[in-house]
């Protein structure tokens, strides 16, 4: 039985059915959740001077520099507004929750997280990518897969929205 689930947003257009089925499993097994979203250099480079203020390019002017710590500021701020509207959705369902923003690389953040916490499972969604997608884009799910230190369920979300993706019509889940 699982206890503390640690729940894997990504703010892709399959968010809302990752939380539906946190909130399903949640409910079913009387467990609290954890809402993360992890915010890394991955998700924009053009953010990444504003990051690392000591060792920003030369090149870069100033007016360049505040330009990108604004908008990795607004960013921040974007993600966490989904973060809380997300935790308000789950509390209203009856569901104990709390939520957490991260920094670093998506699938390291997620399994340290979830140790620390002691999270007995982690639910997140799997793209599906494979051959040279999954190489250049990598996979946060398959570190998950391979390096957190409790259960991972993956619900399989297609890469192409569900209106171009014929495979989509169903989510399958993989539990491991």
């Amino acid at each position: 039985m699982f206890h503390k689930i640690a729940v894997a947003l990504d703010y892709s257009e399959f968010s809302d059915q990752i939380l539906s089925e946190a909130i399903s499993l949640a409910k079913t097994m009387s467990a609290q959740l954890r809402l993360l979203n992890v915010l890394s250099l991955e998700d924009g480079a053009r953010y990444q001077f504003s990051m690392y203020p000591g060792g920003f390019y030369s090149g870069l002017s100033e007016m360049q520099f505040e330009q990108s710590r604004e908008e990795w500021t607004e960013f921040q701020n974007r993600s966490l507004r989904l973060l809380e509207a997300d935790l308000e959705t789950v509390k209203a369902a009856g569901v104990s929750a709390e939520l957490c923003q991260l920094y670093g690389s998506p699938g390291k953040s997620l399994c340290d997280f979830a140790q620390s916490w002691g999270a007995d499972l982690i639910l997140m969604g799997r793209h599906g990518r494979t051959g040279l997608s999954e190489l250049f884009l990598g996979s946060v799910s398959n570190y998950v897969l391979h390096h957190a230190h409790c259960a991972v369920l993956t619900l399989n979300v297609p890469s192409k929205p569900r209106k171009e993706s014929a495979e989509a019509e169903s989510l399958t889940t993989t539990v491991t």
